[in-house]
């Protein structure tokens, strides 16, 4: 497991308070409590941890509705190659 995706699901397993193992195997993190409000908690976990910043446009909860997804914004936020 590569650094940015053990941060993710740190930030993401504080966020939702479920272990690991369920957020890894969840294709839908709204399934597992995943709302608005805990999508802004989790976006500014984000930008904290990794040092980056969403723009507004990118604010949608659609966007962090899965690891994948997630991982994907993250690692193109930070302009590495996986």
């Amino acid at each position: 497991m590569d650094r940015i995706m053990k941060g993710i699901l740190n930030c993401v397993e504080e966020v939702i308070q479920e272990s690991m193992d369920i957020i890894i195997n969840s294709e839908d993190l709204t399934e597992l409590g995943m709302n608005s409000i805990k999508a802004i908690e989790l976006i500014v976990k984000f930008e904290i941890v990794f040092g980056i910043e969403f723009e507004d446009e990118e604010l949608l909860v659609e966007n962090f509705t899965n690891i994948e997804k997630i991982h994907d914004r993250v690692t193109r936020k930070l302009n590495v190659t996986v």
